[in-house]
């Protein structure tokens, strides 16, 4: 950045950091501070006014410069960007320190819910402390205009309720509202949590103090068609709506249908239309078309209260914004970007309603600049007139997306970083044209919804260095089965991935499949959705909001929660460190529509499975460069023609950077970029030296799918299997996060490293243990991974030194364990074959003792604290395993019990070369299992197995196993199908478990 751009800058910075109710709004006559608005009047003296005048202009001044300042030095401020407050590893010692023990800011978010802002002090902090317990790391403040749905009939949310709860609604942004939020900041601050606002009550921005001129609008348009040589005068003077425009068009006559204008015939008849708003004109020779467009009050906040702001106006954004941290800064400028770190947009759901379209005044003002020409002459294709209306509505469209993309998203983020704020946006939505990839770029952390991952929020993230990409996750968690499937697409799921039918239908397990297709996607944070404030004293659920998983103290899982939000702390800790690395960059690749349908284009890549980014033109211009952590990829695969000289010359930074072109379209001599003009020869001799040199590819018989299939880095065997990986880079190791979307797998993945030793990294265990099984040929590695179906595993090179592992094993498992002892574990009895590093190959002649059933007696017991719908406790004898549902006593209860049981285990069970393991069967929903009175491990999705090896004993040994089910048994109390508790088979099966190398101290 050169010096006077900085100095700019930092001016500019130091003013829109300033308190923003010392700021003067443009256009208006008052001045806002903390304490309400004082005229600026006459009633001071003559040289106070004048001060104040003087004041007031250099403000003005300054917004005005402010509002005019080219975006292009917003994107060359990014150093002056918030950090991502989480941290990351910079090198393979650090990834594995924080991966044993994960910092707290590496774990998930949650959507905080308040409704109708009924909240405490009190409250706040034992909510907090609740996230905190349950290994939550930060959670966004959402504050919506709506009852919470309590699940039961009943006075909860009514006037009387709060009473009775000690609790009452707050207004939005009054004082009493903004202490509540600086409570809950400095109890977040206390707790080591992050927290985040959004902008505005409900979903998009707006409140009730949106003016009719800052609101966002629609446009109604109305044709009339006149034939000439008529007066419209008088009682013939056509009506129109106040502040309407009205232009007029002649017709061509030839036209059978009349449906086209005559070039250049165009009038604006603005000053045609009297103080009584009607129309008088004297029309000329010809049929005319007259066209009537008038701007109308868009929609109100979803979920907020009053109008929503124009997206479109910048003057409008900063008005919302000034009166939004005019009211908030004052108190809570001190937690900004320490514990205040993002402030959030939700996705903009704008209805076009009776057919009107999405409208601002900014775009007439735009449109010549980037269109050139003057929008109003063609207004008529808005009427269904030609001609040039295919033209006309793309230039609009594209006009639409620019002035929300700077407009909205890159002046919010602006905004916010001159106070130590981060921007996180869901940019998709309905009503409003935007392209994901530009309105991803101007924010700091996109985020996707669970109901559309759209990959243009990994790849902008990727591509321009933002280390967050955030996923609104769980939402209607029941109709996004679709996610569990690589390609998106929506299927019925059976067995323990069923589709949650209904709401309280979801388990830890399901949360962790979702979780863990968002993380095979490119996304690397979980915003969960939600947890509802709910005060004590609430009969379950508490107070919720409809669309979400249930998050809080009332599910009965909810205490073993901490062993979700660990994994996802670990994975995530592992996905924010380093820098990716991309197999290809697609070039150029188009945006999604805004409101779908998605993934729909065969001709382009639609997920950032294996590698995979892309990029559009904008992003490709902005891409990282050398001395900025230079954006890494090992080819350049372009899918379409190159248009401009400056995307032919970004292209070429890359080749002569050490990028390969792959060329599946055009070759250089053919991009429209370098034809016809003679500044562009320089570029086309450069490109044909890097073919000379091999730099680039002709892969035009070849298919964009095969040039990216032929170039994977990491392969499986078989083939067949229905995995996919993410690669990222940090100093000293190589990190891949491999996801089977299949069947059970069992068999090779290989990977570009033969210098390499890999290891496997444990996210439920916290482990990083060297490989058991691998070898390395032909510069690669193959290691030998087992998956059950969707899970996930953490395979990582680094430059330790290479031990005594097996390169083959034909009936069994090979694995380090944490006791350092290198073991293989046969499928079963019989003869086992495994080669080893060094040479040697050991036969192991296995036999095995018979399974042990533990199928009952069993005691089966619960107490009224330990959940609801349980009058008094309950301890009863099981003759064998069955459903909660079929215990009249439990019937109706949601919560946790107890299965209790004694088995004998005969010496020789316990004999070397044999491990035990204890298979659960079926368990709804979890199984945290005790063994003579020690906690052995907590087993939260399907298989359920756990290690008995180490600590079961020979002779008598007592095993408990506590269960919760799902609240669901309680609150839907009649015909319900799911089953609750321990159903089995339970048993103990021998494995084989023979030492091949014995470290242990």
């Amino acid at each position: 950045m050169n010096r006077h751009r900085f100095i700019l800058l930092s001016i500019l910075s130091l003013y829109a950091a300033m308190p923003a109710g010392e700021q003067v709004a443009e256009g208006q006559g008052t001045a806002t501070t903390s304490s309400g608005t004082r005229p600026r009047s006459g009633t001071s003296g003559s040289s106070n006014h004048s001060r104040a005048r003087s004041r007031q202009n250099i403000h003005d001044a300054f917004r005005k410069l402010f509002l005019c300042l080219p975006l292009a030095c917003c994107a060359a401020s990014r150093a002056a960007e918030p950090s991502i407050a989480s941290g990351a590893a910079a090198d393979i010692q650090a990834l594995r320190a924080g991966f044993h023990t994960p910092p707290c800011q590496a774990g998930p978010w949650v959507y905080w819910m308040f409704f109708e802002n009924v909240m405490s002090k009190t409250e706040i902090t034992r909510e907090l402390k609740e996230m905190a317990a349950a290994g939550i790391a930060g959670a966004e403040m959402r504050f919506l205009s709506m009852h919470g749905f309590s699940g039961r009939p009943g006075p909860w949310f009514d006037s009387e309720g709060w009473k009775r709860l000690d609790q009452k609604p707050l207004e939005f942004l009054s004082a009493e509202f903004v202490e509540m939020l600086a409570h809950a900041c400095a109890e977040a601050q206390r707790l080591d949590l992050r927290l985040a606002i959004n902008l505005g009550m409900g979903w998009p921005p707006g409140g009730p103090w949106i003016t009719d001129e800052h609101r966002s609008k629609h446009l109604v348009a109305r044709a009339e068609v006149v034939q000439g040589e008529r007066a419209l005068r008088g009682d013939a003077a056509m009506a129109v709506p106040a502040r309407a425009m009205v232009f007029a068009w002649r017709l061509r006559d030839a036209a059978p249908d009349g449906g086209e204008v005559v070039g250049d015939s165009f009038r604006d008849l603005g000053g045609s239309v009297g103080p009584r708003n009607r129309l008088e004109w004297d029309v000329p020779e010809g049929r005319w078309l007259i066209g009537i467009f008038q701007e109308v009050p868009g929609g109100v906040c979803d979920k907020g209260n009053g109008p929503e702001v124009d997206p479109g106006s910048r003057a409008a954004v900063l008005f919302h914004l000034d009166h939004l941290f005019g009211r908030l800064q004052p108190r809570l400028q001190d937690y900004f970007g320490t514990t205040l770190v993002e402030v959030a947009s939700d996705s903009w759901e704008y209805e076009r309603r009776g057919g009107a379209r999405y409208w601002s005044p900014d775009l007439l003002a735009r449109f010549p600049a980037v269109a050139g020409y003057d929008l109003r002459q063609r207004l008529h294709v808005l009427l269904g007139y030609g001609p040039d209306c295919e033209r006309t509505l793309a230039d609009l469209e594209r006009v639409e997306r620019e002035t929300i993309r700077d407009n909205f998203f890159a002046t919010t983020t602006a905004y916010l970083h001159a106070r130590k704020l981060r921007h996180r946006p869901q940019v998709r939505g309905r009503g409003m044209s935007r392209d994901l990839f530009e309105a991803c770029a101007e924010s700091d952390v996109p985020e996707v919804e669970e109901e559309v991952s759209l990959p243009e929020a990994v790849w902008t993230a990727r591509t321009l260095g933002k280390r967050i990409t955030s996923a609104e996750a769980f939402t209607f968690l029941s109709g996004h089965g679709r996610n569990l499937d690589r390609d998106g697409q929506q299927k019925p799921h059976h067995g323990p991935l069923a589709d949650p039918q209904r709401q309280w239908e979801t388990n830890l397990a399901m949360l962790r499949w979702h979780a863990g297709a968002h993380f095979a996607r490119g996304i690397n944070r979980i915003q969960m959705h939600s947890f509802g404030y709910s005060p004590l004293g609430l009969p379950p659920p508490g107070w919720r909001i409809y669309a979400e998983v249930h998050l809080n103290r009332h599910v009965p899982w909810w205490p073993y929660m901490k062993s979700f939000t660990t994994w996802l702390a670990r994975t995530q800790w592992v996905l924010q460190s380093g820098e990716p690395v991309a197999d290809a960059l697609v070039y150029p690749v188009r945006s999604n529509p805004p409101e779908g349908p998605y993934h729909q284009s065969p001709d382009q890549p639609v997920s950032a499975l294996n590698a995979i980014d892309a990029a559009s033109p904008y992003t490709l211009e902005r891409l990282r460069r050398a001395g900025e952590s230079r954006y890494d990829c090992s080819r350049l695969v372009l899918i379409g023609d190159v248009s401009r000289p400056d995307e032919a010359r970004r292209i070429l930074e890359l080749v002569e950077g050490g990028t390969l072109l792959v060329c599946c379209r055009t070759m250089p001599d053919d991009w429209p970029a370098l034809r016809g003009s003679s500044d562009a020869a320089p570029l086309q001799e450069a490109f044909r030296t890097a073919i000379r040199r091999g730099k680039v590819i002709d892969a035009r018989t070849q298919g964009w799918q095969t040039a990216l299939d032929d170039g994977q880095s990491v392969r499986w065997i078989p083939a067949s299997a229905n995995l996919s990986f993410q690669h990222r880079r940090v100093q000293g190791g190589e990190v891949y996060f491999v996801t089977n979307w299949g069947g059970k797998f069992l068999g090779d993945v290989s990977f570009p490293h033969a210098d390499l030793v890999p290891e496997i990294w444990d996210a439920d265990a916290g482990t990083s243990l060297r490989a058991g099984q691998y070898r390395t040929d032909q510069g690669r590695t193959a290691v030998r991974l087992s998956l059950d179906s969707h899970e996930s595993a953490l395979v990582v090179f680094t430059r330790s030194a290479p031990a005594l592992h097996a390169v083959g094993c034909d009936r069994g498992h090979v694995a380090y364990g944490p006791d350092g002892r290198l073991c293989v574990r046969p499928d079963g009895p019989g003869l086992c074959r495994v080669e080893l590093s060094d040479g040697r190959t050991r036969e192991i002649h296995l036999e095995l003792p018979e399974l042990t059933a533990l199928d009952g007696p069993w005691t089966l017991s619960a107490t009224p604290s330990q959940g609801v719908g349980l009058p008094s406790a309950v301890d009863i004898e099981l003759p064998k395993l069955v459903s909660w549902r079929e215990i009249p006593s439990l019937r109706t209860y949601a919560g946790i019990a107890a299965y209790g049981t004694e088995f004998d285990l005969p010496p020789d069970r316990l004999r070397e070369g044999i491990g035990l393991v204890l298979e659960l069967g079926e368990v709804y929903e979890l199984a945290d299992v005790w063994l003579n009175g020690r906690r052995i491990g907590t087993s939260w999705f399907p298989p359920h197995h756990i290690e008995l090896t180490g600590h079961v004993r020979p002779g008598k040994n007592t095993l408990r196993i506590d269960v919760p089910n799902i609240l669901k048994n309680h609150l839907e109390q009649g015909n319900y199908a799911r089953p609750s508790g321990l159903l089995g088979p339970v048993r103990i099966r021998p494995a084989g478990q023979v030492i091949l190398k014995d470290n242990a101290p």
